[in-house]
């Protein structure tokens, strides 16, 4: 009878260890499952990602070839700028100088310096309060308001929109 018992305290032990087992690989395969997922999530990630750096260092690549045109433009605009002794100042849609000629330095009393400025904190060598005005009105021209002519003189300097410029140089262009 001890025997017995100990036989069925043997089995018993021996079927807990066998289902605990069973669970344990269980969880096992449902674990492998979801990192089998997981990896194949990852690796879609990844491809992805590597699409993404491809179109970005096409871009990129895009990028460069434009600065690289835009820098010979720019360089071409300084060099024409230094050669030519017309005066000429490029002032932005708020009246900010962005450019000037040697040319116009004397008669605005232009330095280096002065680009970013506003023209209308200038004070020019020759009387010209018309300067300031004449380039607003230019702006507003270019812009569409109706009525406005695209050049004006004041104080003997001549403003001309660039859109009016570009409109000049198309219709001689024909």
């Amino acid at each position: 009878m001890r025997l017995q018992r100990e036989l069925a305290a043997a089995k018993e032990y021996l079927q807990s260890i066998v289902e605990d087992h069973a669970n344990t690989l269980e969880e096992l395969r449902a674990a492998s499952e979801e990192a089998q997922a997981g990896n194949e999530e990852l690796e879609t990630a990844q491809e992805e990602l590597e699409s993404a750096n491809e179109e970005l260092n096409t871009l990129n690549e895009e990028l460069k070839i434009s600065n690289t045109e835009f820098s010979k433009v720019n360089r071409d605009l300084a060099n024409l700028l230094e050669s030519i002794s017309i005066p000429l100042v490029m002032v932005g849609r708020d009246l900010h100088i962005r450019r000037f000629t040697r040319a116009m330095e004397p008669m605005l009393n232009l330095i280096a310096s002065d680009v970013g400025r506003s023209i209308t904190d200038l004070q020019p060598q020759s009387s010209c309060p018309a300067c300031a005005g004449c380039c607003s009105m230019r702006w507003r021209a270019a812009t569409g308001n109706r009525g406005m002519s695209a050049t004006r003189m004041a104080a003997g300097i001549r403003c001309v929109s660039f859109r009016a410029w570009e409109r000049t140089a198309r219709t001689t262009a024909r």
